[in-house]
């Protein structure tokens, strides 16, 4: 959202009247969070796809695949922090492969393998669970 900010501080010199601008600057964070999360399910999909339990050896090609996604969800854990206890942080992980009930609240924003999370029934998920599956062995 910072880059939005400094477009219109290196363009504010062409055109003095355009403080208009300014009441879109509010709704570029929450569309690039959007963005992200779009880009992040995307991103999953197109390098690992379905995860299936499995043996993964270390430091194999496909080790490093899940490394970078694992390293992906972890970087994206403070934007996803914001949804904690919606449903959006639902639909984003169940878009990402997890099966989870949209009457789950789900508190904590750190799942790094959501091909492997089963969540039925209406339950809370506190926000200092740590669930992580794990591929590796």
């Amino acid at each position: 959202a910072s880059w939005a900010g400094w477009i219109w501080y290196a363009n504010h010199f062409w055109c003095k009247d355009c403080y208009w601008t300014l009441i879109f600057l509010p709704l570029v964070w929450p569309l690039s969070i959007i963005v992200l999360m779009i880009v992040v399910v995307i991103v999953k999909w197109l390098l690992i796809g379905c995860c299936k339990p499995s043996h993964i050896p270390l430091w194999s090609p496909r080790y490093h695949l899940w490394l970078c996604m694992y390293n992906l969800f972890q970087s994206i854990d403070p934007f996803l922090a914001l949804f904690r206890g919606t449903p959006v942080l639902n639909f984003f992980y169940n878009r990402c492969g997890a099966h989870i009930t949209y009457s789950t609240e789900l508190h904590t924003s750190n799942l790094t393998d959501p091909d492997l999370i089963r969540i039925h029934g209406d339950c809370v998920i506190d926000r200092a669970c740590n669930i992580q599956p794990s591929l590796i062995t």
